[in-house]
C-alpha cells in the first residue's frame, strides 16, 4: 500500500481565504448547519430536548456571507464539482427557514461556487441554474492542483 499524505483541511482553509479577501468587512458564517428545526422525530419523543441536538440532522454551507444587500451562500471547491450544484440548490431551500437567519429574511439569495479549477462546460451549466462561480486561486490551491496532476 502507498504512503499517503497526511489528511489536510484544504478547502476549509480555501474558503476561508477567498472570503477574507473578498469580504474583509462582512458579518460570516463559516460551516453554518442551515435547515429549520423537526417538530417531531418519527419515533423518538422529543419532548423537553434543547432544540439544538437536532441541528445535527441539518446540512451545512462552507459560508454565508451577509452584506448589507444580500445573503451569499458559499459552497468552496478546489477542483470543480458539479455535486456543488446540488448542494447549493439544496441549501437555498432551507436558509429561510434557518431560525438564526430569521432577521435576513428579506434579503435575496446569491448562490456561489467558489473554485481554483472551473471549466467552461461546468461554468455554463452552474450559470444556467443561476450560480454564480467565482475562480480564486491560492498557492496552496494551485499546489494541491499539481499534486492532484502527479
Amino acid at each position: 500500500m502507498a504512503n499517503r499524505a497526511p489528511y489536510k483541511q484544504r478547502e476549509r482553509k480555501y474558503v476561508v481565504d477567498y472570503v477574507r479577501t473578498k469580504y474583509p468587512d462582512s458579518y460570516v458564517l463559516y460551516n453554518f448547519r442551515v435547515g429549520g428545526i423537526p417538530t417531531k422525530l418519527e419515533g423518538v419523543d422529543i419532548t423537553g430536548l434543547s432544540s439544538n441536538i437536532y441541528k445535527v440532522f441539518n446540512r451545512y454551507v462552507d459560508a454565508i456571507v451577509i452584506t448589507a444587500d444580500k445573503i451569499i451562500l458559499i459552497e468552496a471547491k478546489i477542483l470543480a464539482d458539479i455535486g456543488a450544484v446540488s448542494q447549493l440548490e439544496y441549501y437555498a431551500s432551507l436558509v429561510y427557514q434557518t431560525p438564526e437567519l430569521a432577521q435576513y429574511s428579506k434579503l435575496p439569495l446569491e448562490l456561489r461556487i467558489v473554485t481554483a479549477s472551473a471549466d467552461p462546460s461546468f461554468v455554463a451549466y452552474a450559470t444556467s441554474k443561476g450560480i454564480n462561480v467565482q475562480v480564486f486561486q491560492t498557492q496552496d490551491a494551485v499546489d494541491y492542483l499539481a499534486q492532484l496532476l502527479k
